[in-house]
């Protein structure tokens, strides 16, 4: 299994446990899951459609974490979405990994998945690193050469650019 995308981001606007939780469902019903067959705790195996989905929680008295995981086979290719939301009067951190098993190394494109875009456009003030995240594009002109240029060059910027 290789790591094909991470994402790691804040977002102090919003509950970021109850925020993964409400989108992953949302993500899931839009994967032809009914809501009832997604657990609040738990995991359920659809071995008809070579997929499952676990949800993972834990509380103590100065923060919580949930973890939600959706397997799902394509063909001989494995995808595991891996997102997990931790809430604290101090952060609310989103970290969203997707794994790829790809026995015959056919080539794989790669872009946010779903789920990120979503947490992203419907959290408040989703930030990395003291940066405002969106699920857009952002248009720059000529007059913006010199912040394309600084985070091209970077060496401490864990941002992805695309041009």
């Amino acid at each position: 299994m290789s790591l094909i995308y991470r994402a790691v981001w804040n977002d102090d606007g919003v509950v970021a446990t109850q925020h993964l939780l409400d989108q992953f469902v949302l993500w899931c019903r839009g994967k032809g899951f009914d809501q009832q067959q997604i657990p609040e705790r738990g995991r359920i195996d659809d071995p008809d459609n070579k997929r499952w989905i676990d949800v993972r929680r834990a509380e103590v008295e100065y923060g919580s974490a949930v973890r939600c995981t959706l397997q799902e086979a394509d063909n001989e290719r494995v995808w595991t979405t891996t997102a997990t939301a931790l809430s604290s009067s101090t952060t609310q951190t989103f970290w969203i990994d997707l794994e790829l098993h790809n026995p015959d190394d056919r080539p794989v494109e790669t872009s946010a998945p779903r789920l990120v875009r979503e947490l992203i456009a419907n959290g408040v003030n989703p930030m990395r690193s003291g940066v405002s995240l969106s699920n857009r594009p952002q248009v720059i002109g000529p007059g913006d050469a010199r912040k394309v240029f600084d985070a091209l060059s970077s060496e401490s910027s864990t941002l992805p650019v695309i041009i």
